[in-house]
């Protein structure tokens, strides 16, 4: 975990103008709601938005992926978790403590986003 951290050091862009945070909070408190292992949190992320550009044509909330040694990682959503995380606590487990946050906001979704989210949950946590 420690070489991935110190690999998006490197790719962090904040000045991103679409990006929307409150929605990023709320895909990430949704998907809380069924696992809090950080690797399968990346995982459902990048399959929803797979789903969702696939059938839909954008993605669930506007991501920038890098590609990390097999797979491509949610680079905002990664950085949020180091963000509001102890990195002590990242490095020693791979998951989040999910008591401490609220629901998620369901306003910000529409309802092909929860569709998308829904199915990539059932796949990757099944």
């Amino acid at each position: 975990m420690k070489e991935l951290l110190e690999f998006f050091n490197d790719y962090y862009d904040p000045y991103n103008p679409e990006f929307k945070h409150n929605k990023l909070v709320a895909t990430y408190t949704y998907i809380l709601q069924y696992t809090n292992s950080i690797d399968k949190i990346l995982r459902i992320i990048e399959l929803a938005d797979k789903l969702h550009m696939n059938r839909y044509g954008r993605m669930i909330y506007t991501e920038t992926y890098v590609h990390y040694k097999e797979d491509f990682i949610p680079l905002r959503m990664i950085n949020y978790i180091i963000e509001t995380q102890d990195l002590d606590i990242i490095l020693e487990s791979p998951y989040i403590n999910a008591q401490y946050y609220e629901k998620p906001n369901l306003d910000y979704f529409s309802e092909s986003d929860l569709h998308c989210l829904d199915q990539a949950i059932k796949i990757i946590c099944n």
